[in-house]
């Protein structure tokens, strides 16, 4: 049964392939930091993986060999064909190109493209005009779970003051969802504050340290300063109006502008 010539347990082609693809990869990302490494591990595994798949042996038939060759005596586990599952699953006979699932996925693919090529102008306008994209193509999948959650929280925050939404209980849940990602952020980002430069301003030039904090989030960066810095002068604002604050260690009065409050050259 379907002794084709075979199109799997290709390894050379398997090795080529992925060494090819990672060293184009690797030619322009050249990764620095423990960082760039681990995504570009990442990128890499996916290379082999997919080339497994494409040249050496598909997992789904590697996982079923056993139970493809007990059923199906005489398979040939490498053709060509049997990479058509279903083909074989289902015995069908002929070329398992023109059998109806094979079609039918290739007009889903043609679909998908067509899909593609109607909301791309929509998104490219929206993105141009700094808006949401919710017309044409976009505002017929409206209703789907994540689109329509989306716009609940946009709903949402219309009703709510700027200040209100992203403060008390939505802060904290929100420090609470993304404490992992804020964690390493803060920690990156201390790393590169010298604190005691902070502290010597009150006694070199008399007045108390200030600090801006653009694109603040919940302002986790200020909280660390303040606990660092007593007496610090800290503000954050956040440019797209999603937060914006100010606070001092005297009061914690807010300030409604995604602007700075003060000249830069003061900063």
């Amino acid at each position: 049964m379907n002794n084709d010539v075979p199109a799997y347990g290709l390894w050379p082609l398997v090795i080529i392939n992925a060494g090819v693809f990672i060293i184009f990869a690797f030619s322009f990302s050249r990764p620095r930091t423990a960082r760039d490494w681990r995504s570009f591990g990442t990128f890499s595994a996916f290379l082999v993986a997919l080339f497994t798949e494409m040249y050496g042996f598909p997992l789904t038939i590697y996982l079923l060999s056993g139970w493809l060759g007990s059923v199906f005596p005489g398979i040939h586990l490498f053709s060509h064909n049997t990479g058509h599952l279903w083909e074989t699953l289902m015995g069908w006979k002929g070329d398992p190109h023109l059998n109806p699932l094979h079609i039918l996925s290739n007009i889903l693919i043609f679909a998908g493209f067509i899909l593609l090529a109607a909301a791309w102008d929509v998104l490219y306008k929206a993105q141009r005009d700094h808006r949401l994209a919710t017309t044409g193509v976009l505002r017929s999948i409206a209703g789907l779970p994540g689109v329509s959650g989306g716009e609940a929280i946009l709903r949402e925050r219309r009703k709510t003051s700027v200040g209100t939404y992203y403060s008390g209980k939505h802060a904290r849940s929100y420090n609470a969802r993304w404490h992992k990602y804020t964690e390493r952020t803060l920690s990156e980002t201390v790393s590169l504050i010298d604190i005691t430069v902070l502290q010597s301003i009150i006694e070199q030039q008399g007045r108390r340290p200030r600090i801006l904090d653009v694109a603040c989030g919940t302002g986790v960066l200020l909280h660390y300063l303040l606990q660092q810095v007593p007496g610090l002068d800290a503000y954050d604002i956040d440019g797209t109006g999603a937060i914006t604050c100010s606070r001092r260690t005297t009061d914690s009065r807010r300030l409604c502008t995604t602007r700075s409050p003060f000249p830069m050259a003061s900063i």
